[in-house]
This record gives structure tokens, C-alpha cells and sequence, in this order.
């Protein structure tokens, strides 16, 4: 049976918080540009020093995208990683490299098999560096305050206006004070409704099997 987005994403929250990573750390469906469409991160890891967004390739996903997102990934987070299906692994069914595969995935990704992430190590989220994954060359302070809505903004920058506050607080302050304004804004959002109807399930689940 092949996965939908609700199994990956369990799995990797699961990792997540097995690894050490509270719930308040965790937000889900977080939109990559509030003053457009441009499309949400499916997962955002809050860690102090490195904000991290985690993209979901389910069976029924494609890899259509991958190259577009890719790069909105990584102008607004340090660490970009890419959970995918066995179905888009690049190894195929006989255990070998499947180059033109390999291609269409991001550098930084695991791979979903039998309900588990392989090749998951507790490290990977709490801004540790590593050869296993590599940090963004590309990262923009304009596009990680982004992620933020107007209100939002205005509260931890001192910014009048949305647009003008983007700009004028790229160019005046330090990406790391930006990174940490960015990172305590999202712990104090309040839930989405995807992010209400995942814990919904999830904690449904874990108390059925507690029971």
C-alpha cells in the first residue's frame, strides 16, 4: 500500500521528538511567503542558530516541483532536507543507483521505508553541523522574514509597514538576530488548522495504543 503525506510526516515528527525536539519546536504547513502564494514548507524544525525546513514526497506525491522548492527552501532556511518515499529512493528495486533519480532530489534527504526513516540520526535538527547534511550558500534575510505575517513583523522588529519593515530590517540587522526574531515569532504562533488536525490524530493514535 503505498504512503500518503499523514504516514511520512508521522514517522518524521515521531523521529523528531524521539531525538529530543519538543512539540512547540514543530510546526507544520508554515506558508514560505506570506505577501504571496508561493507555496508552504511542510515541516519546520525551530532549533536556536538554525531554522530548518523539511519538504514530505509521499507515494502519491510527484517529484514535479522538487527543483523549484529546492530553491525556495534554502533562501529561507539553514537546513533544507527532503523526506521521500522508497518509491523516489535513489536506489532502485534491485539495489542500484539510479542516476537520473538521484537528480531530481535534494542533496540533503532520507528516505521513508516500512513506516520508518532510514539513515535518521538525533543530531540531524538541533543545528549541529555534519557531513551528513550540508547548510544553505543561499540563505536571504528578506525571504526568511518572509515567513513571517505583517502582525508578526511589526511585533519583533519594530516595522511599520510589512514591505518596507522586510527590506529596511535585511539591510540593518544581523542574520542571526533575524534568524532568532524569525524562530521565537513561529513558537508563538498559534495553530494552524493542519497543524490542529495532525496533533488531533496523532495524539488520538498514541492513546489508542497506550490503551
Amino acid at each position: 500500500m503505498e504512503s500518503d503525506d499523514y504516514e511520512v510526516r508521522k514517522a518524521t515528527v515521531e523521529c523528531l521528538i524521539n531525538s529530543g525536539i519538543p512539540r512547540v519546536d514543530i510546526r507544520h504547513e508554515i506558508t514560505l511567503d506570506t505577501s504571496s502564494s508561493g507555496g508552504r514548507a511542510d515541516l519546520v524544525v525551530l532549533r536556536d542558530g538554525c531554522l530548518c525546513g523539511l519538504e514530505i514526497k509521499s507515494a502519491k506525491d510527484t517529484l514535479d516541483r522538487c527543483a523549484i522548492q529546492k530553491e525556495a527552501y534554502q533562501k529561507a532556511f539553514d537546513l533544507s532536507v527532503l523526506i521521500v518515499d522508497e518509491k523516489w529512493s535513489p536506489l532502485n528495486s534491485e539495489g542500484f543507483w539510479d542516476r537520473e533519480r538521484a537528480q531530481r532530489l535534494w542533496h540533503n534527504h532520507l528516505v521513508y521505508t516500512n513506516g520508518k526513516i532510514g539513515d535518521w540520526f538525533d543530531g540531524a535538527f538541533h543545528g549541529i553541523s555534519s557531513s551528513r547534511f550540508s547548510r544553505s550558500r543561499q540563505l536571504s534575510a528578506e525571504r526568511m522574514l518572509s515567513l513571517l505575517w505583517a502582525s508578526e513583523i511589526k511585533f519583533t522588529f519594530g516595522a511599520s509597514a510589512r514591505h518596507k519593515g522586510i527590506k529596511a530590517a535585511a539591510e540593518t540587522i544581523a542574520i542571526r538576530e533575524i534568524r532568532q526574531g524569525v524562530i521565537t515569532a513561529l513558537r508563538k504562533r498559534e495553530l494552524n488548522r493542519w497543524e490542529e488536525a495532525f496533533w488531533k490524530r496523532f495524539d488520538s493514535e498514541k492513546a489508542e495504543m497506550a490503551a
